[in-house]
């Protein structure tokens, strides 16, 4: 055991320098003696001649083993294995004799389904709602292409005799125009007989917008006109 390190001694007064010696050779290694009190330093000495490396010593004992370390955090969780198949149900068991609750018994199979129902009767067929009211078509005059702010269109026939190649048409109520140029008609032939000539001439005459005169020769076989007119 190693003793209580003694008190320091005073500073010694420093020496002469001595004669170098020869160097003498290594004595065996002594027992270690027990360390005594430190002395006051003396004076440097000049650096001595580099002494021979001594042998190596034995080696010590091993030292005993430490004591166990703390435990390491958790490492991070691993994936999610795969789900396994869901079993088959199985078939209901039979029902046992009261006492204590028994475990639950496992899901009966599903029973057939009913055949569906007879579909009912046809209601009854909802009112038929009110026609709406007629469209309205643009109409515009000649080659000008200008809109008529009011248009209508007006259609009718007239009869002829033999004797009487102008017939004049008298448009009265909805059926005036405003004026002679603010209308245009077209005539054809309306023959009840299917063997009489055509007609080679006809021409109309606009008198006013309520008044027009229909013309067509006299030596042609037919019973009358039809006429439409359209303008404002």
């Amino acid at each position: 055991v190693t003793g209580a390190t003694g008190a320091t001694g005073a500073d010694g007064s420093d020496g002469s320098n001595g004669a170098d010696g020869a160097t003498g050779a290594n004595g065996s290694n002594g027992a270690a003696g027990s360390d005594g009190s430190t002395g006051a330093a003396g004076p440097a000495g000049p650096q001595g001649v580099t002494g021979a490396t001594g042998a190596t010593g034995a080696d010590g004992t091993n030292g005993s083993n430490g004591a166990d370390g703390a435990t390491g955090a958790a490492g991070p969780a691993g994936p999610q294995g795969v789900t396994g198949a869901t079993g088959a149900t199985g078939a209901n068991g039979t029902n046992g004799t009261a006492g204590t609750a028994g475990a639950k018994g496992s899901t009966g199979a599903t029973g057939v389904t009913g055949t569906n129902g007879t579909n009912g009767s046809t209601g009854a067929t909802g009112v038929t709602g009110a026609t709406g009211a007629t469209g309205v078509a643009n109409v515009y005059s000649g080659a000008t292409g200008l809109t008529m702010t009011t248009p209508k269109i007006v259609v009718g026939s007239v009869s002829f005799a033999a004797t009487t190649p102008n017939v004049t048409v008298t448009l009265s109520g909805n059926s005036a125009f405003t004026s002679a140029s603010s209308y245009f008609c077209t005539v054809t032939e309306n023959s009840t007989s299917a063997t009489a000539n055509a007609l080679s001439k006809i021409a109309i005459f606009r008198t006013s917008g309520t008044s027009f005169t229909i013309n067509m020769e006299s030596n042609k076989n037919t019973t009358g006109a039809m006429y439409t007119c359209i303008g404002n």
